[in-house]
């Protein structure tokens, strides 16, 4: 054979009836040279983009779902263009190579669009009936709190949670996110005022969705069981508590809502902002940052019986710099915990023994506190000595350093708000410049 009849079969030419003039045999031969330029640009453009993604994989950089979704589609795209054309210029030879193309897209497009998996059907927990190998339901926050309550046998307020069973719910009924994933994908994550923007709109279309009536009358009842035996219609906190909100390697501290002293009236409204406070601008960067999908975080909400805190604050089980120390470190303040999180109180700290009896090792007002705050010691060494002996005990159940929320009461008795693992990663000094921006405040 010789080498024009071989380019002739190479170019699929070859036909079993014989061409009837050179001009047909120039059309054929154009018709194919297109085909085979058409062939080379698609080959080139699937390379360029596989390059792109192999590039994002390994350069340190957040992408988003929308650049790998965008991605996945063009290269689809051009390698079934790719398949056609090669079946073109070779006589269906190639015709084999569709099937398993269609079943690695297939696959793809499963792993693009799958929802996660969300454990049980019950709308509404009370927390007397969780504990942490319910975070799949409850979230990690509540999971925990329950776990305290149940398995530790320490003090928690009453109360219960929505699940992230209702968030679904909540969600499904009218099919917000669908919308969300259309809004996220014209997102451009390296523009502030484009994160705002899309943050706002998303929070506002999940606070204006009605509730579905089963799932409002559900709240209700639970509320109203948590004020029997109560004169009057008690306040609840009401608090997020996202699938994966505290692991080891990731924590959303202060990037979700918490609402507090919230009554009957606004306790439906107050869901509703707190579920929507996923797409809070500094939580949407950080879900990129560090890998997470916006579909695989489900907001639940804990809601708790408020508690009346005379003194309340926030401590670690070690010191935060240090997280192999021999003390405890407990910031007080009066009134709410809320107060020393934000860092509105005239706060006190101290340092006390981890070992029994957990003696005070020093006592001095806080790094916000005005340098005039009264010199109130707050808390008395024995208090001291049991919120010292209550991190001990909660750092050896969970099996790691805890940074923990309590309140003592007006009752006597100290209230465990919630306990999360210490140091969990935050955002660093390494991060993109909007999420830096975002985390100062700034726009």
């Amino acid at each position: 054979m010789s080498l024009f009849e071989r380019l002739k079969e190479a170019l699929g030419l070859v036909e079993r009836q014989p061409l009837r003039d050179s001009e047909e045999l120039r059309a054929a031969f154009r018709r194919q040279y297109r085909n085979f330029r058409s062939l080379l640009t698609a080959n080139n453009n699937a390379l360029e983009l596989m390059a792109e993604i192999e590039q994002a994989l390994e350069g340190g950089r957040p992408f988003s779902m929308a650049f790998v979704r965008s991605h996945c589609t063009a290269l689809g795209a051009n390698i079934l263009k790719i398949i056609n054309l090669l079946q073109e210029l070779g006589e269906r030879r190639y015709q084999d190579l569709l099937p398993p193309f269609q079943q690695i897209t297939g696959e793809l497009e499963k792993i693009l669009t799958r929802e996660p998996a969300v454990a049980g059907h019950d709308f509404i927990l009370p927390l007397s009936a969780i504990d942490r190998h319910a975070a799949d339901q409850a979230g990690e926050k509540m999971a925990n709190l329950g776990e305290i309550r149940n398995r530790i046998g320490l003090p928690t307020p009453e109360g219960f949670v929505i699940t992230a069973a209702a968030t679904r719910h909540f969600f499904a009924v009218n099919n917000i996110q669908v919308e969300i994933n259309r809004r996220l994908t014209v997102l451009d994550q390296e523009r502030l005022d484009d994160v705002y923007a899309v943050s706002a709109a998303i929070e506002q279309l999940i606070i204006d969705a009605p509730l579905p009536p089963d799932l409002e009358e559900e709240i209700l009842a639970h509320y109203a069981k948590l004020g029997e035996g109560r004169a009057e219609k008690p306040l609840v906190a009401m608090r997020s508590s996202a699938l994966g909100e505290d692991s080891s390697r990731s924590s959303f501290a202060g990037m979700y809502r918490t609402r507090l002293k919230v009554d009957a009236a606004s306790l439906l409204a107050a869901y509703k902002e707190i579920v929507a406070g996923k797409y809070r601008a500094r939580a949407m960067i950080y879900r990129l940052q560090r890998g997470f999908r916006h579909e695989d975080v489900i907001m639940c909400v804990g809601c708790l019986a408020m508690v009346d805190g005379e003194v309340s604050g926030v401590m670690y089980s070690r010191p935060p710099h240090d997280l192999r120390g021999d003390s405890v470190e407990i910031t007080a303040a009066a009134g709410l915990a809320d107060q020393v999180v934000s860092g509105q109180a005239v706060t006190r700290r101290y340092r006390v023994e981890r070992a029994h009896p957990h003696r005070e090792i020093a006592s001095e007002p806080g790094e916000d506190s005005a340098p005039a705050a009264p010199a109130d010691r707050l808390l008395t060494g024995e208090r001291l000595a049991e919120l010292a002996a209550i991190a001990v005990r909660l750092e050896e159940h969970f099996g790691a350093p805890q940074d923990i929320e309590w309140s003592l009461g007006r009752d006597g008795r100290i209230y465990l708000l919630q306990s999360r693992p210490l140091g969990g990663a935050g955002l660093s000094g390494t991060v993109a410049a909007p999420a830096r921006a975002i985390a100062a405040g700034g726009r």
